[in-house]
């Protein structure tokens, strides 16, 4: 009920009331004690004549105490919800403006390594052309190399048909040889012959005899001539045989070098085809990391510009943090003032304010605009509005639903919100925030409550 309602009392004669003087000072006294807030006994300290226009006015400054209480509390909601959403946004553009700045730096030194790769992207596409044009020169000396082989070949073979021949030339001369070989045994056989008869004949085979024994001695060194000769051509033909076995290896070899160098030139063709491919895609890539150049030094510019902008939007977040704070400071002189007068539900609503006070000073907390600990945090009992609720006698109150209902809420809003404070000063951020979140949805459901509170006289 309002301060500045009648009072309930004996009520005084009408003598009395028509006796009270209608003193100028007094009145203007008791003007200004009702305008002040102060409990003044209207029926007791006002002529009955005034008295109707004293309780419109006793009311009417209840009414607007009332509406003072309730625009307040809704002004200090409101900043303090405007100054909790301030902080997560310095707290976001702070994180942006950090996150930048480290972009910033990593992409000044992607962009050193970017060019170190194309640098050396361009040296090895050099290099990869050095190498594609050895290895075009490897392939043509094994060309020349597989061309000498061949030439070799067709030597070798033209070899071995000559020595073949010879072969067979020896052949013949062997099959010579025998035949005078025969003719001069048979000759030696016809001279034994002729000598014989010519003994038999006497002095007249003596001539006879002379001839045969110079026949039998040419048929010896024929013979002997043919043996010599038989044993070089054996000689010969064992000679041929080992040389044509040597043609015939040395022909192998140079068949399976040839072959060798038919695979190798393959593959060195092959090798310098890969090389050029590589080489060209080299080339490729460091006109690529060129142009990457050019777009990472863009990159950094424009992050760079994000930088410069969440810098100013930080510095326009602590202007409105100055200016929210400003008003804060008018809010709570308001209350002061507010707090000397008698203004039914003053403390209910005085609480709906402390409660979003609260999260604004853990919304703070979070991003580092207070030096906000767990020990500064009062528990349920010994706040505004715990006090209130362990304290009240208003009936009507206790009996509502609302009132029984609002306890474990506003236990949950100060035991989320001195665990937030406590992660916070052990380093665990992530936490600290879900225990603000927390704190969030119960603070709901006790200004919700409240206001169902505030519906009961």
């Amino acid at each position: 009920m309002s301060s500045f309602s009648i009072r309930p009392q004996a009520r005084v004669s009408e003598d009395a009331e028509t006796s009270l003087p209608f003193d100028a000072d007094h009145i203007e006294n008791v003007a200004e004690a009702l305008i002040s807030g102060q409990k003044v006994d209207i029926e007791a300290q006002i002529p009955a004549p005034l008295r109707p226009a004293f309780q419109k006015i006793a009311d009417a400054i209840s009414r607007r105490d009332q509406q003072d209480l309730s625009r307040t509390v809704g002004f200090s909601m409101q900043a303090s919800d405007a100054m909790a959403a301030v902080a997560k946004i310095t707290g976001s553009v702070r994180e942006v403006n950090d996150r930048a700045s480290n972009m910033a730096a990593a992409i000044e030194e992607l962009n050193a390594s970017i060019g170190q790769i194309s640098s050396a992207a361009q040296s090895s596409s050099e290099e990869m052309e050095n190498a594609a044009m050895k290895s075009r020169e490897s392939a043509d000396t094994i060309n020349d190399m597989q061309s000498a082989s061949q030439q070799i070949t067709e030597t070798m073979s033209s070899m071995e048909e000559r020595v073949n021949v010879l072969s067979r030339a020896a052949e013949q001369i062997s099959e010579f040889v025998g035949s005078i070989e025969a003719i001069a045994s048979q000759t030696n056989l016809l001279a034994l012959n002729a000598t014989i008869e010519a003994a038999r004949a006497g002095d007249a085979g003596r001539g006879f005899a002379v001839v045969a024994s110079e026949v039998k001695a040419l048929s010896g060194q024929t013979q002997t001539a043919t043996e010599d000769i038989q044993k070089h051509i054996s000689q010969l033909s064992a000679d041929m045989a080992e040389l044509l076995g040597a043609v015939s290896q040395a022909r192998g070899a140079v068949d399976q070098g040839e072959a060798l160098s038919s695979q190798v030139s393959d593959k060195v063709n092959e090798v310098e085809g890969l090389v050029s491919g590589n080489a060209a895609r080299m080339s490729e890539l460091a006109g690529v990391l060129a142009e990457q150049t050019d777009a990472t030094m863009e990159l950094s510019e424009n992050v760079s510009t994000v930088a410069d902008y969440a810098r100013s939007a930080a510095d326009h977040a602590n202007d409105v943090i100055t200016s929210v704070g400003s008003s804060e400071n008018l809010i709570n002189e308001q209350f002061t003032q507010l707090d000397g007068r008698d203004i039914c539900g003053f403390v209910r609503q005085r609480a709906k304010s402390d409660h979003f006070l609260w999260k604004k000073n853990l919304s703070e907390m979070l991003v580092g605009l207070n030096n906000l600990t767990e020990s500064e945090l009062v528990d349920h009992h010994s706040c505004r509005l715990g006090t209130w609720y362990d304290s009240t006698d208003n009936t009507n109150v206790r009996r509502h639903p609302a009132f029984a209902a609002l306890k474990e809420p506003h236990k949950l809003v100060h035991d989320h919100g001195k665990r937030a404070a406590a992660l916070y000063a052990a380093g665990d951020r992530v936490g600290a925030q879900a225990e603000v979140a927390k704190m969030e949805e119960a603070s709901g459901k006790v200004v919700q409550l409240l206001d169902d509170l505030l519906k009961i006289d």
